[in-house]
């Protein structure tokens, strides 16, 4: 069992707060290290900080009949996919598969649940799920939320503080994040992980997001 942290550790004290993942390995895996200590509760009750929950809600973006491609993989086996997904990505929907708009679908509950907590939430998910997620908390318009690539990375922990100020923080533009969001960017140690990794004769695969 994890042992809580008191008040006067160095670190912090451990506070309670939620943790969520999607069902794929990869996201429960990720998940798997991090603590989750019982704490006591001033009523007497017990509170397992961090238990992780498993969300298929928050499930990475479902490919169809191009799941498990690359996109390289994908514009030789479905040219016009590649082709009506560039037109409209937010739109388009894989063969047999979902579109963007099947996944806001998806979330909504998820968001209603989570504007309910009190508690910090730390959400173990998929990149297509993070855009929307991340653009609904930032006021940017779902329209540009598939197009973040490049602000929605792998190995990076979004961190954003609501408060009763934040509404006047909004930017809605995705290249400038409000001040509420603070961003803590781990690719340098996850890379050099890998190639240690690597190096050692394991594998240093980690999927690509869509």
């Amino acid at each position: 069992m994890w042992s809580s942290r008191g008040s006067s550790d160095p670190r912090g004290g451990s506070v309670r707060a939620r943790l969520w993942t999607s069902s794929m390995l990869r996201t429960i895996q990720t998940a798997a290290l991090i603590p989750h200590p019982v704490l006591r509760l001033p009523d007497g009750g017990n509170w397992e900080s961090m238990s992780p929950r498993v969300y298929r809600n928050i499930d990475e973006i479902f490919a169809g009949d191009c799941e498990g491609m690359t996109p390289d993989e994908v514009a030789v086996a479905h040219p016009q996919a590649t082709t009506l997904r560039k037109m409209d990505k937010i739109g388009y929907r894989y063969p047999r598969g979902e579109s963007y708009f099947d996944l806001i679908s998806r979330i909504e509950p998820c968001i209603q649940e989570m504007e309910s907590y009190t508690e910090p939430l730390l959400i173990v998910s998929h990149q297509a799920i993070l855009r929307c997620i991340f653009a609904y908390l930032t006021g940017v318009d779902r329209e540009s939320a598939p197009g973040m690539e490049t602000q929605i990375q792998q190995n990076v922990v979004y961190q954003i503080d609501l408060d009763a100020s934040s509404e006047g923080k909004i930017t809605g533009d995705p290249n400038h994040p409000p001040a509420f969001v603070t961003v803590h960017d781990f690719r340098e140690d996850v890379e050099r992980a890998v190639s240690q990794r690597r190096a050692s004769g394991g594998t240093g695969y980690y999927p690509q997001g869509r």
